[in-house]
């Protein structure tokens, strides 16, 4: 009963953290669909695509990053834990 309390105000940091980073942060919707669309239709595909710089600033940090470290850094980012 006492962790309810916790878990929702954990949902409202990640909600209020999402909502901003979706509005100031992402590409523009059209520029990933075309993109999506090209990549489909190559006749040699990947898995991953990173489109943006948040997306290959993600990627660099869990390369060089060990699992615990970079844990650490994405709850602190979003403001999980201090």
């Amino acid at each position: 009963m006492l962790r309810r309390p916790r878990l929702r105000d954990l949902f409202v940091r990640l909600r209020a953290f999402y909502g901003e980073y979706i509005a100031h942060h992402l590409r523009d919707p059209d520029e990933v669909a075309e993109l999506v669309a090209s990549l489909a239709a190559r006749p040699r595909r990947r898995l991953r695509h990173p489109v943006g710089t948040d997306a290959w600033i993600k990627l660099a940090l869990h390369a060089l990053l060990p699992w615990p470290a970079y844990g650490r850094l994405a709850r602190r980012l979003i403001g999980l834990r201090p």
